[in-house]
Parts: structure tokens; sequence; C-alpha cells
């Protein structure tokens, strides 16, 4: 089978002659079929004159070809041209008449010339065919009609020169513009190629059939494939499976002609099995009334390798940073519960001795100072409770101006610091836990006056404050949102800027006196409700805090509709003997309960565990010895804590007078207990007052 591929491939190197070689090879091979085809009519027609002619043509067409693969293009050229020419002259000479139609093939060959010769031999072969031919006419013209009237002889030839010589001129042009053409075309595909090729990027380009239609080098060295082997895989192929459809998805759509994400990080598989990630570029452009899909793609696999690099890093960073500060924390706490456990250790010693004394005066004082002590323990276990975000919050909507006049009010009573207070008329409601955001403007309050010992002022503005799109305050990012702002401004001494980085930190104080949970307190409370605190200072000018609250629409969250009616019932020493029962997993917590109980005229019954209880609640209801109060502790590990075993309770027994108590004070339930079913709360560490309290409302 014949190979015309191969049979095409032109056989030099120099690009700049392919076109001239195609056009030539492709000329001789039509010329050597009609020289054969002209052989036959001859043979068939006993006519010797055509038989000889043809066989010399066709023998000047193979040796010229066979010149042209000897790489002779110019002499393969001119044999091709001279043979074309003979051809005519002989038709010319017998044709017996100088306006024979064979004259008409001048301007053909003259093209043929144009495009295979250059300038300089174009010319002479033009100008020498078109002598010979004028030569040829008047030789064929003399043999066969005579020599021609002078005047009808001068006229034709002056005719035939002129249209000849205009030929020439039309064709060259014609050849010049082609050329131009050509080369322009040659020009933009050489630096096409150069670009593309000596780009450090895999530049590609897919039809819909999934094929590829072009790739440069890179693309192939890329992958590890050769360009034969790009040629016949899908592009798809080469995407890793977890990118697969997406790649899939975004090609299609795009050829589709619909809008789609142009610039994507993909990972891909090399032909050595690697993966690589790499972002790709993708377009569309459409080549001769086909749609394409245009890419480029760069290898970003060493900038992945060291964002994850840098991202295990930062994250042991971070991990170094949250151990030293849980290091600093658990020293603040160790140090201040040690304090505490002192003054309480000390004041039971001097009890004991007291009691040996018999001086009752002094025992008191020294119980009133326990007391003290474990209410100021408390007091630190609620603020670290609500800087380590526990539990929910309780939110009300509330008008901040309330919450700031009575605060500031009440901090700076007696205070040598002046303060202002305004606001936008048609302040916007703010939906927050009011004993919370009470905590937040007490707290810097008492800052803002610590900074000025020797009197001074103290701005609050409140003021409605919109953000159209995020934006970043003294580095703090202010989400898109209604806000409510509140900057509270002082003339005080200011913050060091070596230090205002760690102020929020835990422990952290320039104090000498404070523990160092105070701003740490205020930053865990803004951030619960989803708000932002910005701070401003400048040593001996004075600190500018802003808090941000979200504006809310809401109506009161908390306004929940009781699922038990609360008994109210007075305590006297003289009613009759109530029945309580305590679940809680301390015996230490179960015994002082006991004591109080009994001592406020209660039949205590103790448990320890959920399954306990809803037996000695079913016991209770068949012996008709129902329990008053039913006091669950939240947590019992390893077992039902308070709130899932009242859930049980209700199915037995839904008018059960339920409390919950619980030492996480921030807990879900402890805040909402009545949404849950309890009636009321009891929070530790309690004392015998706090319990007369519940009993009271029991």
């Amino acid at each position: 089978m014949i190979n015309f591929r191969k049979l095409l491939t032109p056989p030099l190197d120099n690009k700049s002659d392919t076109i001239k070689i195609y056009f030539l090879k492709l000329m001789l091979l039509l010329s050597l079929l009609l020289s054969i085809l002209s052989s036959s009519i001859s043979f068939g027609t006993g006519w010797k004159e055509g038989i000889i002619e043809s066989v010399l043509v066709f023998f000047l067409f193979s040796l010229s070809l066979l010149l042209l693969y000897l790489k002779k293009l110019k002499i393969s050229s001119v044999l091709f041209l001279t043979t074309v020419l003979l051809i005519i002259l002989i038709s010319t000479y017998f044709g017996g008449n100088i306006r024979d139609s064979s004259l008409f093939m001048i301007p053909i060959i003259i093209i043929f010339s144009g495009l295979l010769l250059d300038k300089r031999l174009f010319l002479t072969f033009t100008t020498g065919s078109i002598l010979l031919v004028l030569i040829t006419s008047v030789l064929s013209w003399y043999q066969f009609m005579g020599i021609p009237p002078t005047r009808d002889f001068i006229l034709t030839s002056i005719m035939i020169t002129i249209f000849f010589t205009v030929t020439i001129l039309a064709i060259r042009i014609l050849i010049l513009y082609l050329e131009y053409s050509i080369n322009e075309a040659k020009t933009n595909e050489e630096k096409f190629r150069n670009i593309t090729e000596n780009l450090n990027i895999g530049i590609f380009t897919y039809s819909d059939n999934g094929k590829f239609y072009y790739v440069n080098n890179y693309f192939c060295r890329f992958l590890g494939y050769s360009e034969e082997e790009i040629y016949t895989r899908d592009f798809i192929e080469f995407v890793h499976p977890d990118h697969k459809k997406l790649v899939l998805d975004l090609s299609r759509a795009r050829l589709a002609g619909k809008e789609v994400q142009d610039n994507y990080e993909i990972k891909v598989i090399f032909k050595d099995g690697s993966t690589h990630w790499v972002v790709i570029s993708a377009s569309k452009v459409n080549l001769k009334s086909q749609q394409l899909g245009l890419g480029g793609m760069f290898d970003i696999t060493k900038r992945k390798n060291l964002e994850q690099q840098i991202a295990e890093e930062k994250a042991q960073i971070d991990k170094a940073k949250k151990l030293e500060s849980l290091g600093i924390l658990a020293g603040g706490i160790a140090h201040d519960f040690n304090n505490l456990l002192t003054g309480i250790l000390g004041n039971i010693s001097l009890i004991n001795l007291y009691l040996e004394e018999n001086d009752t005066a002094k025992i008191k004082d020294k119980l009133h100072d326990v007391q003290l002590v474990i209410k100021r323990a408390s007091d630190l276990t609620n603020q670290l409770l609500t800087f380590s975000k526990g539990g929910l919050l309780t939110l009300k909507i509330a008008s901040l101006e309330n919450i700031v006049r009575e605060n500031t009010a009440f901090v700076l009573s007696g205070s040598n610091v002046n303060y202002n207070i305004s606001k936008d008329d048609n302040l916007w409601k703010v939906s927050v836990d009011t004993g919370q955001i009470s905590q937040v403007i007490q707290n810097l309050i008492i800052n803002a006056d610590q900074s000025m010992p020797n009197g001074g002022k103290i701005d609050i503005k409140l003021e409605n404050f919109s953000v159209n799109e995020n934006i970043i305050i003294t580095g703090v990012e202010i989400p898109e949102g209604d806000y409510v702002r509140v900057e509270i401004k002082d003339t005080g001494t200011g913050i060091p800027k070596d230090i205002i980085n760690k102020i929020f930190d835990p422990y952290f104080t320039t104090k000498q006196e404070g523990n160092g949970l105070g701003l740490a307190t205020v930053y865990s409370i803004i951030e619960q409700h989803e708000g932002c605190i910005c701070v401003e200072s400048e040593r001996g000018y004075g600190t500018t805090f802003s808090l941000y609250f979200k504006k809310t629409t809401h109506q009161n969250i908390n306004n929940l509709p009781k699922q038990h009616a609360k008994q109210k019932k007075s305590y006297r020493k003289d009613q009759k003997q109530r029945r309580i029962l305590i679940m809680d997993d301390e015996l230490l917590v179960l015994t002082v309960a006991e004591e109080i109980f009994k001592n406020m005229n209660f039949d205590v019954d103790l448990s320890g565990n959920g399954t306990d209880v809803l037996e000695k609640i079913k016991n209770s209801i068949l012996t008709g010895e129902r329990y008053n109060i039913v006091l669950l502790d939240l947590t019992i590990p390893g077992g039902m804590g308070g709130k899932e075993t009242l859930h049980h309770i209700l199915n037995i027994d839904p008018g059960v007078n339920a409390i919950a108590t619980s030492g996480y004070s921030s807990d879900r339930v402890m805040a909402n207990y009545k949404m849950y079913g309890f009636n009321g709360i009891l929070k530790k560490p309690y004392t015998f007052e706090d319990i007369e309290k519940l009993v009271e409302n029991c």
C-alpha cells in the first residue's frame, strides 16, 4: 500500500523551502500521471510523435523528481519548468498559429516559476520563455502559413508582447503578495512556537472529544510523555482521581459557552506514577470554526510542599504557644487557689485554737473570713469558666446605654475621674447577656480609672455603625454587618507598644494588684457574643477600647413558657417534715448537703447515680411517700447526669419538683433550666443561706 504521507514528506531540512517542496512534488506526481495517460492514448491511436514526446516528458519529470529527493530543489525546479515549457513550445509549433490555445499556458508556467524560483532566476526564465514562444510561433507561422503581412505580424507581436508583459507584472505582484502573506504567517508561527516552546509553562489545547489539539514541548517533558503518546490519550487521563470530576465539569461547561472558574489548582499524575500539584489557567478559543479549550499549566508542587511545611511548623509553634499559655494559666490558677487555700486552712487552724479557748466571738469572725475566702474562690471559678467560653449565654434584647450608664456610675462612684456618655438617637438594640456585658464595662472602666491616679476624663460614645464590606481596624477584621459600637476613651498613661499585643492574655498584668484575668475575660465575653474588640493606645496619650455588638431584630429569647408551675412555699421549722432526694457523685457534697437539709427539718435520701434515683422515685410513688424536692447534679462521670435522669423521671412523675445543681455555672442547662423541666437551680458552691432561699421558693 502506498504511504502518501511519507511520499509527500519534504526531503529537505530547510523549513523556508517546505511549501516549494510540497508544491513541486505534487506537480511532478500529477505530471507523471498525465504523461503516462498521454503515452497510453498515443500508443492506442498509433501516433508515433505523441509516443516519443510522452516518453521524453516522462523521463524529464522523473529526473526532476529524483533531483528533488537528492535535495537539489533549484535544479529540480528549473528542469520541471523547462519540461513544461518544452511541451508548450511543441504544441505552439505544431499548432501552426500564433494565436494557438497553448500560448495561454504561458501565464500558468509564469506562476509556477514565481513560486519555485527566486527573483533573478524568475526574470531570466520568464523572459527566455516568452522569447522562445515568440520565435516558435513565428517559425510555426512561417512553416505552415507562409510569411504573414508585415503589418499583421507587427501588430500581433505587439499585442502578444503587451499581453505577456502585463501578465508577468500581475503575476509577479500576486506572487509577491502570496510570498509576503506566507512569510508573515510563517513569522507569526515561528514567534508563537519560539514563545510557547521555550516557556516553562505547559500550554495545551483540547477539543470536545477529549483529545489534545496542541501541546508544547514543556507540557510533554513535564508529564514525562512523548508528543506521540500525548496525542493518543484523553486529557482527563493525566488528572488525579480526586479532581477528575472537577476538571470534566469545568471543561465541558467552558466549551458549552458557560461562565466557569478560569483558575484552579489540581493534582496530575506523571508517567512515572508520581503526583504533582499544578495550577491551571483555562479559557476557550475559536479556531477554524471549531471550539477548543486553551490552557496553561504551571507546577506548584514546591509551593504546596512549602505551604504544608509552613502549616506544620505553624501548628507546632501554635502548640508551643498554647502549652506556654497553658503553663502560665495553670501557674496563675495554682497561685490564686493556693493563696485562697492558705486563707481557708489558716482560718480553720485558728478556729481549732479558739475552740480550745471557747472563744465564740473569734470563732464567728474566722468562720466569716472563711466564707469570704470561699466566695472569692467561687468568683474566681466563675471568671475562669467565662474565660474558657463554657456553656451558653443568657441572652436578652437590651439597650447598651443603660448597661453602660449603670456600670460606669457604679465603678466611678467616689473617683476623681470624670466621665461623659454620648449616644446616637434611635440607638439599635442588641442581644446580650446583660450580666457578662456589665462585667465587660466594669473591667474596662476600672482599668481606665486606674490608669489616671491623678484624675482625668473618660469619654464614652455609643453609636450605630454599619460595615458594607469586611474592614480591618487596628489589626482586627470587622465582618460586614450592622453594629452598635461602644467607644471608651481615657486620658491615662496609655499602653506601651511592646505589650499591647499581650493585654488579652490570661494572667498577664502590669499591676501589683489583680490576677490578670480582667481583659482576658473581656475578650472572651466579646468573642462569645460574636462581637469584636479593638484597642488603640499611645504612651502618655491614653487608650481607646472599641466594642462592636451585632444589631438584633429578634424578640427576647428567654421568655420561654413554663413547663412546670413553681409552687412557692414558706419555710418554718415547725412545719411537717418534708422529703428530699439528693443525687451527686461526690461524697463530700452529699454529706454537707445532707447535714444542711436535716437542719431544715428534711428527711434526706441520698443517691450517687441516675439509675438509683429512678428506682427511688418509683418506690416513693408506690409507697405514697413522694419527694418534695429532687436535687440533681448535672454531671455524673460514667453515668446518667441530671438532665438525662430528669427526662426519665418526667415519664414517671410529671409533677416532680426538680432542682438542677452544678459547679459549672455556665452550663447549657443552668442557663435555661426551665426549658429542660427543672423548677430551679442551685449553683455550687452553696451555703446554708442559698439552700434556705431555694427551699422558700419551692
